[in-house]
């Protein structure tokens, strides 16, 4: 019988990363996020931004919670696949779209898309997942200069996976 290694290569830094954790009650959830990241809150949206990493450092790759009602208009977590998917589509074009999947988020069902944009002249990577609870869309988005989205990738699945529903 054969045996193999397999070495996975991670960043030492993430497993000493000090994390904290973010209630809002008005949002209704909870999420945990590193510590050196800057918290900044808004009405039906929290953003957290990375630290720059030099005076140089022009984009901060961030991952952000949005509270979208939907009760005026409910929709089914496909239909609001459909209409965020077409979105995508006419802002950017078909190609834009790197993938679609289901996901559990939160001990929901959901779904992830990944897509490439430009925003004011800067190319952007952006991963979004978002689940439907209670007539609220509850979206998650990581945005990241393509060349550094490997890098915050694994911070950014951490906060997914701890985000909660209060």
């Amino acid at each position: 019988m054969k045996y193999y290694l397999i070495l996975l290569i991670i960043n030492p830094a993430f497993f000493l990363m000090n994390w904290l954790n973010y209630s809002d009650n008005n949002l209704k959830f909870s999420i945990k996020y590193p510590a050196t990241w800057i918290k900044q809150p808004n009405p039906n949206i929290m953003v957290f931004l990375s630290p720059k990493e030099n005076v140089m450092d022009m984009f901060q790759e961030n991952v952000n919670v949005i509270l979208q009602n939907l009760s005026r208009q409910p929709m089914t977590i496909e239909q609001y696949t459909e209409v965020t998917k077409r979105q995508v589509v006419d802002n950017f074009g078909a190609s834009a779209i790197v993938s679609l999947k289901n996901v559990t988020i939160a001990g929901e069902t959901g779904r992830e898309l990944i897509y490439n944009m430009n925003y004011q002249g800067k190319k952007l990577k952006v991963k979004q997942c978002w689940i439907i609870k209670n007539h609220n869309a509850y979206l998650l988005t990581y945005t990241a200069e393509p060349e550094q989205y490997n890098k915050y990738e694994n911070i950014a699945v951490e906060m997914t996976n701890s985000f909660k529903l209060l």
